[in-house]
């Protein structure tokens, strides 16, 4: 049985120009738009971190353009279509700015749409199919496709600290990571692009290295600087740093983390391999990926050196994805996230598997599979107004309902139906 996603829209109050704003992509499950990258100059951008399950009666995709943005300058900045894909998810994208729309259009009308999706064509020739219809969509009835946009998505912006360099240094790059210890820190520095390098640090190591290198260890708590050059040619120069290290370093180590759909809710299972001064677990559940908030606690070992295992069930899972990860606290009170993130679905008795035609102009079909005799259906707008509402005598099993919309105006609209103990809801727009 399929999962709802329930769409909600995200304003930002400013993006490229006035009429050009963001809205969330339709899986629910989070963005990613931010990627640094500067040793390899490319990064990942992913419209959405859930993955849809379409339905069968049109054609979705993601389309990614280069943005017509001055936050990052190296790049064409000229509204061109970059890649199309129906995964929401681009790797190796080039340093520069972008925005990533969402698109639904008819199968019959796939030909023609996918002629402007191709690398190199511009997003405005496709934009000038279709009418503004709210903050962020477009709507076209002939090709018939809607549009949605995501916020402005960069990949090595200045916040990165990817300086730019002269032509002639070709792919040099530096950069720097941060190693934990227990009571201080190492530095990774990373270079790519010379075949020797000059380093020199106020508080670390100064010499001629032929690659990559570790440094330290340092005192929590300080900083370091590194400046970087080709040793073949001073222009090529680059510096890396970090302030006020502060490590947070896990008594714990982690074996495992896993989780199960079990009758009664979801089960999580952890392994320890040891543990030092550990207090308690606490489970942190997420319904999209970023923001995470305690579902129940279980008590530590505090201290062993063999493999401990652990459990919790959350009997009240959400209905759709259930995003789960591990605290660690310790006999001091401090909490650091300890495990990768575990993705469980919770599937529903009720669920909205197909809405047609899209876009639709005076009625909206909604098809629905129900274990209930009676249906709630209620209709809201893009503000979350609720427009009409009205009972459906459904059968147990799979349902159409016709909606009058042929009075509403033009715009995004949400349809609900429920039965008393579960919802599903979708997301629809109307044309002229």
């Amino acid at each position: 049985m399929k999962l709802f996603y329930t769409f909600l829209l995200l304003t930002v109050a400013a993006l490229v120009s006035a009429d050009v704003q963001a809205q969330t992509l339709p899986c629910g499950g989070g963005q990613e738009l931010t990627a640094c990258d500067c040793l390899t100059g490319a990064g990942t951008l992913v419209a959405d971190v859930a993955s849809c399950d379409f339905s069968t009666a049109t054609n979705q995709g993601y389309i990614l353009v280069d943005a017509a943005n001055a936050t990052v300058t190296s790049d064409a900045d000229d509204e061109s279509v970059v890649a199309y894909n129906t995964s929401g998810t681009f790797t190796s994208v080039g340093t520069g700015d972008y925005l990533i729309y969402y698109i639904v259009y008819d199968v019959a009308d796939a030909a023609l749409v996918e002629s402007y999706l191709n690398a190199g064509s511009s997003i405005n020739d496709l934009l000038g199919l279709a009418t503004q219809t709210g903050v962020g969509e477009w709507t076209s009835t002939n090709p018939a496709f809607t549009l949605g946009v995501s916020s402005l998505a960069t990949v090595n912006a200045p916040a990165c600290g990817c300086d730019v360099l002269p032509a002639e240094c070709g792919v040099y790059a530096v950069q720097s990571e941060v190693v934990c210890g227990l009571n201080s820190y190492t530095v990774v520095v990373s270079l790519a692009g010379a075949t020797s390098y000059n380093v020199s640090s106020p508080t670390g190591f100064n010499g001629t290295v032929a690659g990559s290198f570790t440094d330290g260890p340092f005192a929590l708590g300080t900083s370091y600087s590194y400046t970087i050059s080709d040793a073949a040619n001073g222009a090529c120069v680059l510096n890396t740093a970090q302030s006020n290290i502060s490590c947070v370093v896990t008594s714990v180590e982690l074996i495992s983390f896993d989780g199960r759909n079990v009758e009664g809710g979801n089960e999580l299972t952890w392994t320890t391999g040891s543990e030092d001064q550990s207090d308690f677990f606490t489970v942190e559940r997420s319904k999209n990926g970023s923001d995470f908030a305690p579902v129940g606690t279980v008590a530590a070992a505090g201290n062993s050196s063999t493999a401990k295992n652990y459990s919790f069930l959350d009997a009240q899972p959400v209905t759709g994805a259930n995003y789960y990860r591990l605290v660690e606290t310790n006999t001091a009170g401090v909490a650091k996230v300890v495990s990768n993130v575990v993705v469980l679905e919770t599937r529903v008795e009720l669920d909205i598997t197909n809405i047609f035609p899209v876009p639709a102009s005076d009625i909206v079909n909604i098809d629905f599979n129900t274990n209930s005799t009676t249906t709630r259906v209620e209709l809201f707008d893009i503000t979350g107004k609720l427009i009409t509402a009205f009972n459906f005598s459904s059968l147990v099993g799979a349902n159409t309902i016709p909606v009058q919309i042929g009075d509403y105006a033009v715009g995004t609209y949400f349809i609900t139906v429920s039965n008393g103990t579960d919802s599903s809801t979708a997301r629809f727009v109307k044309s002229k």
